[in-house]
């Protein structure tokens, strides 16, 4: 299966790349499943479904797409059971995970008082953020609950209240710890029976105190508007469908009643430029104890989708994100695809693409949205 980039750096357009798909399934019916992305991109999920049911040669990766599917019809459980079924396959990467199936908390059939559960985050920074949420569910059933997760991003878990431990997503680190029952991340939802209904959305992360004040002194004092932003993620599998010219946000933000932030990181190896009305704040984010702190000094972040999405949403700052078509799963509760708000925090506001490679309307709706705000 290729990626819709490699798709595109042959084809051309997402529209040729769908003419070539479909002339090679005559030929080889594996290439069902580039086709179910070609399509999902363009957000032709009917069909996309349809196309699903012809693949036969990738099971585990069809049952996982099948997964976000089901989500986009608005059952999160499912999707859920679905989705897990990746991580056979690496879909959701991972450093390590116990071999240890015995332990693996499965339910409320097995009580989780006074016993010591290690809940081992999955995926990148985004990930780890948003579902990080569901230890204080685990806290309140009782668990002694130890996290294991990126090391950058430890010094951040640590203010989660009544966490037992928190620990480097490290192999030897993990082997050494004692516990009684141990959970994935992105299978609490599962075994916690979580769907849209019960879904928490409310703030679960604070930035420190210290890092408020450093940032008190470099983000201007004035009775303006004061507003972050991101325009680019970090590069994988999906980041072309993600990617819009960034002089349409530079455009949208550039009125005089605000100030404006940027929150890029490592924007030096990178051919974008933030103009000079944007404050560059790279040189002080250092750890992401700053990122935060540069955020709480802040109104208002828009950003792409990306983990600063999640941090600044997490810790309940407004936040404005940017869709593409084919939105990241978090983001595709969609029974109504227009859908603005998620259910996943309280504080998002969704600025949905409409038609995969054209973003000017969505960065219209923007500069209308700040317009109505100010």
């Amino acid at each position: 299966m290729a990626t819709i980039k490699q798709m595109l750096d042959v084809a051309g357009t997402i529209e040729n790349a769908e003419k070539l798909a479909r002339k090679m399934i005559q030929e080889n019916p594996n290439y069902y499943m580039d086709l179910y992305l070609i399509l999902s991109t363009q957000g032709k999920f009917k069909e996309a479904e349809t196309v699903l049911n012809q693949v036969v040669e990738e099971p585990i990766r069809s049952f996982y797409n099948r997964g976000y599917l089901e989500m986009m019809k608005g059952d999160l459980l499912s999707g859920f059971v679905m989705m897990n079924y990746g991580r056979h396959e690496r879909l959701w990467n991972c450093p390590f995970q116990p071999n240890d199936a015995l332990r693996l908390w499965r339910g409320n059939h097995q009580n989780l008082k006074d016993k010591h559960l290690l809940f081992i985050c999955e995926a990148g920074f985004g990930d780890q953020i948003i579902f990080v949420r569901f230890v204080k569910q685990f806290i309140q059933k009782g668990a002694l609950v130890t996290i294991a997760c990126a090391r950058e991003l430890m010094d951040v878990f640590d203010e989660i209240p009544d966490v037992h431990r928190i620990v480097p997503l490290e192999k030897d680190i993990i082997e050494s710890i004692n516990y009684d029952y141990w959970t994935p991340a992105m299978y609490a939802p599962v075994s916690l029976q979580i769907n849209f209904n019960n879904l928490e959305s409310k703030p679960y992360l604070k930035a420190k105190q210290q890092y408020i004040d450093k940032f008190k002194k470099i983000i201007n004092k004035s009775n303006k508007l004061k507003i972050g932003i991101r325009w680019l993620g970090q590069e994988g599998d999906d980041y072309i469908t993600r990617v819009f010219p960034e002089q349409l946000m530079f455009d949208a933000v550039n009125q005089s009643q605000f100030e404006l932030y940027s929150l890029q990181k490592d924007i030096n190896n990178r051919s974008s430029k933030a103009p000079e009305f944007i404050v560059d704040l790279e040189s002080h984010l250092k750890t992401w104890n700053d990122t935060m702190g540069a955020i709480a000094n802040l109104d208002l972040v828009i950003t792409s989708c990306t983990s600063i999405a999640h941090i600044s949403a997490a810790m309940g700052k407004e936040t404005w994100v940017i869709v593409p078509v084919l939105p990241y799963y978090i983001w595709c509760f969609s029974k109504d695809k227009e859908r603005k708000t998620s259910p996943w925090y309280d504080n998002i506001k969704l600025f949905r693409q409409s038609k995969f490679g054209v973003w000017s309307d969505v960065f219209d709706n923007i500069k209308t949205s700040l317009n109505i705000l100010f």
